[in-house]
């Protein structure tokens, strides 16, 4: 992914985090514009590291997942006496955000799976499970 690429995320995605955020979280502005800074840092890192492939789900998908993970950090050490239980539910969680990243990637996998095999073999699990 090119730095153009990863600017364009960051400029397509940032409003649409920041009020995602204040609302899940109840974060003030300026906590979510750190929040956003850290997710991008840390999303181009891992984008860079291979740790993510864009076939796998979509990069607003994974951003928003790493944002969501600092966001409760933050909440966590703020409220250092709490228990963890406590502050999990006290937070919104984002609206399948994790099922729609594990559906994605389940969907590559199976999609990659599914390339390496003959294509009598394709015919048959499709054959199995579809028909």
């Amino acid at each position: 992914m090119t730095d153009q690429e990863i600017e364009h995320i960051y400029l397509r995605h940032r409003s649409a985090f920041l009020g995602w955020s204040a609302k899940q979280f109840g974060l003030s502005r300026e906590d979510a514009l750190d929040i956003y800074q850290e997710a991008i840092v840390a999303f181009t890192r891992n984008v860079r590291a291979g740790k993510f492939v864009p076939s796998a789900s979509e990069p607003s998908t994974y951003l928003f997942a790493i944002g969501r993970n600092q966001a409760l950090n933050l909440i966590r050490s703020r409220n250092s006496g709490r228990a963890e239980e406590d502050v999990a539910l006290r937070i919104a969680h984002p609206p399948e955000t994790d099922q729609l990243h594990e559906d994605e990637h389940n969907a590559h996998l199976i999609s990659t799976g599914m390339r390496s095999l003959s294509d009598k073999e394709q015919e048959i699990l499709r054959l199995f499970y579809a028909e």
